[in-house]
Protein backbone atom coordinates (compact mmCIF):
# COMPACT_ATOMS: atom_id res chain seq x y z
CA UNK A 1 0.00 0.00 0.00
CA UNK A 2 1.06 3.90 -0.14
CA UNK A 3 1.12 6.59 2.29
CA UNK A 4 -0.98 9.53 0.98
CA UNK A 5 1.45 12.76 1.74
CA UNK A 6 0.14 16.18 1.28
CA UNK A 7 2.56 18.61 -0.58
CA UNK A 8 4.58 21.39 1.80
CA UNK A 9 3.13 25.03 0.38
CA UNK A 10 0.44 23.16 -2.20
CA UNK A 11 -2.36 22.77 -0.36
CA UNK A 12 -4.69 20.02 -2.19
CA UNK A 13 -1.66 18.53 -4.09
CA UNK A 14 -0.39 14.95 -3.04
CA UNK A 15 2.16 12.63 -3.36
CA UNK A 16 2.25 8.71 -2.58
CA UNK A 17 5.08 7.33 -0.83
CA UNK A 18 5.67 3.59 -0.85
CA UNK A 19 8.35 1.02 -0.35
CA UNK A 20 6.86 -0.23 -3.40
CA UNK A 21 8.59 1.58 -6.99
CA UNK A 22 5.49 0.82 -8.84
CA UNK A 23 2.09 1.82 -7.21
CA UNK A 24 -1.45 0.49 -9.02
CA UNK A 25 -4.42 1.67 -9.20
CA UNK A 26 -5.41 -0.46 -5.96
CA UNK A 27 -2.65 1.11 -3.91
CA UNK A 28 -3.79 4.61 -4.84
CA UNK A 29 -7.46 3.77 -4.10
CA UNK A 30 -6.42 1.78 -0.75
CA UNK A 31 -4.31 4.88 0.10
CA UNK A 32 -7.03 7.56 -0.56
CA UNK A 33 -9.67 5.26 1.50
CA UNK A 34 -6.71 5.03 4.78
CA UNK A 35 -6.22 8.94 4.11
CA UNK A 36 -10.18 9.23 5.25
CA UNK A 37 -10.21 7.07 7.53
CA UNK A 38 -7.50 8.67 9.85
CA UNK A 39 -9.29 12.07 9.01
CA UNK A 40 -12.04 11.46 10.17
CA UNK A 41 -10.09 9.71 13.92
CA UNK A 42 -8.38 12.52 14.29
CA UNK A 43 -11.67 14.68 13.46
CA UNK A 44 -13.11 12.62 16.20
CA UNK A 45 -10.76 13.38 19.00
CA UNK A 46 -10.69 16.67 18.20
CA UNK A 47 -14.28 17.18 18.67
CA UNK A 48 -13.66 15.33 21.84
CA UNK A 49 -11.46 18.16 23.00
CA UNK A 50 -13.19 20.64 22.33
CA UNK A 51 -16.09 19.44 23.87
CA UNK A 52 -14.01 19.40 27.03
CA UNK A 53 -12.27 22.64 26.64
CA UNK A 54 -8.88 21.17 26.24
CA UNK A 55 -8.55 22.74 22.71
CA UNK A 56 -9.68 26.22 21.58
CA UNK A 57 -11.56 26.58 18.50
CA UNK A 58 -8.69 28.63 16.89
CA UNK A 59 -6.20 25.56 18.36
CA UNK A 60 -4.77 26.86 21.40
CA UNK A 61 -3.87 23.96 23.37
CA UNK A 62 -5.14 24.90 26.77
CA UNK A 63 -3.62 21.55 28.37
CA UNK A 64 -0.95 20.53 25.56
CA UNK A 65 -0.17 17.35 27.60
CA UNK A 66 -4.20 16.10 27.65
CA UNK A 67 -4.63 16.99 24.35
CA UNK A 68 -1.70 14.91 22.73
CA UNK A 69 -2.58 11.91 25.29
CA UNK A 70 -5.73 11.36 23.92
CA UNK A 71 -4.39 11.82 20.40
CA UNK A 72 -2.20 9.09 21.10
CA UNK A 73 -4.95 7.08 22.60
CA UNK A 74 -6.93 7.96 19.02
CA UNK A 75 -4.25 6.71 17.13
CA UNK A 76 -3.50 3.39 19.21
CA UNK A 77 -7.07 2.58 18.45
CA UNK A 78 -6.88 3.22 14.60
CA UNK A 79 -3.61 0.83 14.57
CA UNK A 80 -5.58 -1.68 16.22
CA UNK A 81 -7.96 -1.68 13.11
CA UNK A 82 -5.53 -0.37 10.27
CA UNK A 83 -1.50 -1.50 9.90
CA UNK A 84 1.23 0.23 8.84
CA UNK A 85 3.87 -1.47 7.22
CA UNK A 86 6.88 -1.02 9.12
CA UNK A 87 8.81 0.10 6.09
CA UNK A 88 5.93 2.98 4.99
CA UNK A 89 5.41 4.46 8.76
CA UNK A 90 8.05 6.92 8.02
CA UNK A 91 5.97 8.61 5.11
CA UNK A 92 2.61 7.79 8.04
CA UNK A 93 4.37 9.98 10.40
CA UNK A 94 5.15 12.97 7.99
CA UNK A 95 2.25 13.37 6.58
CA UNK A 96 0.56 13.45 10.01
CA UNK A 97 3.23 16.19 10.78
CA UNK A 98 2.28 17.96 7.46
CA UNK A 99 -1.92 18.18 7.91
CA UNK A 100 -3.26 21.22 8.68
CA UNK A 101 -5.65 20.76 11.18
CA UNK A 102 -7.15 22.32 14.45
CA UNK A 103 -5.16 19.94 16.38
CA UNK A 104 -1.61 20.78 14.80
CA UNK A 105 -2.45 24.14 13.45
CA UNK A 106 0.57 25.59 12.28
CA UNK A 107 0.72 25.47 8.59
CA UNK A 108 3.51 23.11 7.15
CA UNK A 109 5.71 22.12 9.51
CA UNK A 110 8.75 21.19 7.17
CA UNK A 111 10.80 18.57 7.56
CA UNK A 112 11.62 17.41 11.35
CA UNK A 113 13.06 14.30 13.30
CA UNK A 114 11.43 11.50 12.94
CA UNK A 115 12.22 10.96 16.91
CA UNK A 116 10.34 14.27 17.59
CA UNK A 117 7.37 14.31 15.49
CA UNK A 118 4.66 15.17 18.35
CA UNK A 119 2.02 12.66 16.60
CA UNK A 120 4.60 9.59 17.21
CA UNK A 121 5.91 10.63 20.70
CA UNK A 122 1.91 10.74 21.79
CA UNK A 123 1.14 7.59 20.13
CA UNK A 124 4.03 6.26 22.58
CA UNK A 125 3.59 7.39 25.41
CA UNK A 126 -0.27 6.86 25.47
CA UNK A 127 0.42 3.35 24.79
CA UNK A 128 2.90 2.74 27.76
CA UNK A 129 1.70 5.03 30.57
CA UNK A 130 -1.69 6.68 32.28
CA UNK A 131 -2.20 10.10 31.81
CA UNK A 132 -2.18 10.05 35.51
CA UNK A 133 1.58 8.97 35.42
CA UNK A 134 2.49 11.55 32.84
CA UNK A 135 0.93 14.36 34.79
CA UNK A 136 3.05 13.90 38.07
CA UNK A 137 5.73 13.65 34.64
CA UNK A 138 5.34 17.18 34.05
CA UNK A 139 4.67 19.63 30.76
CA UNK A 140 4.23 18.24 27.02
CA UNK A 141 7.31 20.67 26.47
CA UNK A 142 9.36 18.50 28.70
CA UNK A 143 8.04 14.92 27.11
CA UNK A 144 9.51 16.79 23.65
CA UNK A 145 12.92 17.29 25.62
CA UNK A 146 13.17 13.80 26.34
CA UNK A 147 12.84 12.99 22.82
CA UNK A 148 15.42 15.32 21.45
CA UNK A 149 18.46 13.61 22.30
CA UNK A 150 19.22 10.71 19.36
CA UNK A 151 21.35 8.81 22.02
CA UNK A 152 18.08 8.30 24.19
CA UNK A 153 15.46 7.60 21.29
CA UNK A 154 17.69 4.82 19.99
CA UNK A 155 16.48 2.65 22.94
CA UNK A 156 13.15 3.01 23.72
CA UNK A 157 14.05 1.52 27.26
CA UNK A 158 16.38 4.47 28.24
CA UNK A 159 13.14 6.74 27.56
CA UNK A 160 11.32 4.56 30.25
CA UNK A 161 14.36 4.80 32.56
CA UNK A 162 13.60 8.44 32.13
CA UNK A 163 10.36 8.91 32.16
CA UNK A 164 10.08 6.30 35.71
CA UNK A 165 12.99 8.39 36.78
CA UNK A 166 11.30 12.17 36.32
CA UNK A 167 7.76 10.96 37.72
CA UNK A 168 9.72 10.38 41.00
CA UNK A 169 11.25 13.48 40.61
CA UNK A 170 9.02 15.78 39.33
CA UNK A 171 10.94 18.93 37.74
CA UNK A 172 10.46 21.68 35.08
CA UNK A 173 11.82 21.42 31.74
CA UNK A 174 14.73 23.54 32.77
CA UNK A 175 15.35 21.68 35.73
CA UNK A 176 15.28 18.03 34.13
CA UNK A 177 17.18 19.23 31.01
CA UNK A 178 20.79 18.59 32.89
CA UNK A 179 19.67 15.48 33.99
CA UNK A 180 18.39 14.24 30.67
CA UNK A 181 21.57 15.85 28.81
CA UNK A 182 24.03 13.80 31.19
CA UNK A 183 22.16 10.75 30.16
CA UNK A 184 22.36 11.60 26.73
CA UNK A 185 25.98 11.77 27.13
CA UNK A 186 26.27 9.05 28.90
CA UNK A 187 24.87 6.90 26.45
CA UNK A 188 26.43 8.61 23.10
CA UNK A 189 28.87 5.92 22.08
CA UNK A 190 27.45 3.12 23.96
CA UNK A 191 25.58 0.08 21.67
CA UNK A 192 22.83 -0.29 24.14
CA UNK A 193 20.90 -3.08 22.33
CA UNK A 194 23.48 -5.66 24.01
CA UNK A 195 22.72 -4.78 27.25
CA UNK A 196 20.24 -6.96 28.65
CA UNK A 197 17.20 -4.48 31.01
CA UNK A 198 19.42 -5.54 34.17
CA UNK A 199 22.35 -4.42 32.60
CA UNK A 200 20.92 -1.22 31.41
CA UNK A 201 19.38 -0.44 34.44
CA UNK A 202 22.85 -0.55 36.46
CA UNK A 203 24.90 1.80 33.69
CA UNK A 204 21.88 4.12 34.00
CA UNK A 205 22.14 4.42 37.81
CA UNK A 206 25.63 5.12 37.67
CA UNK A 207 24.84 8.63 36.64
CA UNK A 208 24.27 10.70 39.62
CA UNK A 209 22.40 13.23 39.76
CA UNK A 210 20.98 15.20 42.79
CA UNK A 211 16.81 16.23 41.65
CA UNK A 212 15.56 19.46 43.79
CA UNK A 213 12.08 18.22 43.44
CA UNK A 214 10.57 21.41 42.90
CA UNK A 215 8.34 21.63 39.45
CA UNK A 216 7.96 25.33 40.29
CA UNK A 217 11.95 26.31 40.32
Amino acid sequence: MAIKIRKKDKPGIFNYKSSKKILTPDDIAASDSQDKKIESALLKVEKYLLKNNFLSKTGLKKNPLKVWYEIGRALNSYFKIHKILKEEEIFFWRDLYERETLLHKNIHKGQIAESRNDYKIATFLSSKYSYEELELLGSWALVREIFSYKSIVKDQRLINLIIDNLIKNPSTRNGARPFIKEISNKFKLMHTTILTDKELKIKFNTVNFKFSNNKNE
